[in-house]
């Protein structure tokens, strides 16, 4: 679950997709979150990550973030709802602060009114829209403060859940990929041979090797930097996972 721990940084177009329009991406207990919601969120969401939709090439990985961003707006959704069932009320002095603030990180009133312009709302709008995330991040603090288990309870969970926490050893690792189809010639071999020394020559001289991997792999894991996730032994071929396995973290 993420919400933004500063309301300065939003961007402005997200309180106008607060409003229903077009079909719903979903609904929660009855409240709609819009196509046109998901479409705005999700670029802030990537935005955040550092990514940008036209650099993610893997559709799977295009369809997992979009999911995750979903569920993003369905928690934040589902804060507010608890925060409505639990009388949460942020003070009309809190909200002032916290818009003045995002009115001061835009560059002044001016600027500020021209991007709730651009926008298509006004300020009203936005106001109620930041008393609706200071709401919901004030549950979410609430929800998220647990005091520390005794050493008895951390005992009796682990015994409880001794079998699930059994697991093999696993390594994550990134690649590069060059494919070199079967029977290829020798100069085709040592033409990816040599991209190969080439790269990796970039990143002894201190390239970032996901960046690497983005622009020069020919592996599906490309748009990921060349991340497999983690994996046991005995899923990988045998040369493969050898070198993986005895690498240094």
């Amino acid at each position: 679950m993420k919400l933004n721990t500063l309301l300065v940084l939003l961007t402005l177009w997200l309180p106008v997709a607060w409003c229903s329009s077009g079909p719903a991406a979903a609904r929660v207990n009855g409240e709609e979150i819009s196509q046109l919601r998901l479409e705005r969120y999700f670029a802030e969401y990537l935005e955040d990550q550092g990514r940008a939709v036209g650099n993610i090439r893997n559709p799977k990985a295009y369809k997992q973030l979009r999911k995750a961003a979903l569920d993003a707006l369905i928690d934040r959704e589902l804060l507010w709802q608890e925060a409505v069932k639990r009388g949460v009320v942020i003070s009309d002095a809190v909200v002032k602060d916290q818009v003045d603030q995002t009115r001061q990180a835009m560059g002044g009133a001016e600027v500020f009114a021209r991007r709730l312009e651009d926008a298509g709302f006004d300020e009203a709008g936005y106001t109620e829209y930041t008393r609706r995330e200071l709401a919901a991040r004030q549950v979410f603090n609430d929800l998220t403060q647990t005091g520390e288990p005794d050493e008895k309870q951390v005992r009796a969970f682990y015994e409880e859940h001794r079998a699930e926490m059994n697991r093999p050893e696993e390594v994550r690792a990134r690649h590069i990929l060059i494919k070199v189809a079967p029977g290829a010639d020798a100069s085709t071999v040592e033409a990816a041979r040599l991209r190969l020394i080439a790269m990796k020559a970039s990143i002894v001289a201190g390239s970032d090797f996901a960046s690497v991997a983005r622009s020069g792999s020919e592996d599906a894991s490309a748009s990921e930097g060349g991340d497999l996730g983690y994996f046991p032994r005995g899923r990988m071929l045998p040369e493969f996972e050898a070198a993986a396995f005895t690498l240094a973290p």
